[in-house]
């Protein structure tokens, strides 16, 4: 389990998340309208009666059904929703995250930009005006490298891509698991599903939630990795100039 600069904590697949409405007893009713990932990521503010977001993506526990003959469906119908939300929340959680990464990439990539700019201009202005020492320059090009190391080092462009990576897959993962779970219902139709049949889609549900668990896991272990050689690049950078 690693906790990464964001106070996210990643977790083995299908097993993050919180538990959503659980649905029991009886059969399998109509799907009320859920939340959709735009929903979620939005400030708490346009969503009236929900918590503040989440600092963490934690695990959460797996809905207690009953699976009585009577209740396969309903609690089939519940585990496939919680599979959903964890799958929402997640993506929703990558698409609040990117926010701040981009705004922090964006103004550290414009700052060096206009101090790189301004530093090689300075020698031409300097040449014309007495008033303007040309060393001005090099204190400009040394401010726009260290806002690109400041950047690099802080990780905050390729958090941006590596979270833009892994919302886009985990929403392809959760638009595979709705329209395999709709086709499962037009097959179905009206009739109860068996026990066999009920066990066979928990399985598809599981490799579905273990599927989007995957994409976090890889997500954090990239960022794990992206830690651990820059923690070596500074090492290396402290080490000659104590030499």
């Amino acid at each position: 389990m690693v906790t990464d600069e964001a106070g996210r904590t990643g977790s083995t697949a299908g097993t993050t998340g919180t538990t959503g409405t659980v649905r029991t007893g009886g059969t399998a009713t109509g799907t009320a309208a859920r939340p959709t990932t735009a929903e979620i990521a939005a400030p708490a503010a346009a969503r009236p009666g929900r918590r503040d977001r989440e600092a963490d993506l934690q695990p959460g526990r797996f809905p207690d059904l009953s699976w009585g003959e009577a209740d396969l469906a309903a609690s089939l119908e519940a585990v496939y929703h919680w599979v959903e939300d964890e799958a929402i929340r997640a993506a929703a959680w990558y698409i609040h995250e990117k926010k701040w990464k981009a705004r922090w990439s964006r103004a550290l990539r414009i700052l060096a930009i206009l101090l790189a700019t301004a530093g090689a201009a300075i020698p031409f202005v300097a040449a014309n005006d007495d008033s303007i020492g040309f060393e001005w320059g090099y204190v400009f090009l040394a401010c726009a490298a260290g806002a690109v190391a400041m950047d690099r080092f802080f990780g905050f462009s390729s958090a941006w891509m590596r979270y833009m990576t892994a919302e886009l897959a985990i929403q392809q993962k959760l638009q595979q698991l709705q329209f395999a779970w709709t086709s499962m219902l037009i097959t179905r139709g009206n009739r109860l599903p068996s026990a066999h049949e009920v066990a066979a889609e928990l399985e598809k549900l599981a490799g579905a939630a273990a599927a989007i668990g995957e994409e976090i896991r890889l997500e954090t272990l990239a960022w794990a990795e992206e830690f651990q050689s820059n923690i070596g690049e500074l090492r290396s950078l402290a080490g000659r100039h104590d030499s």
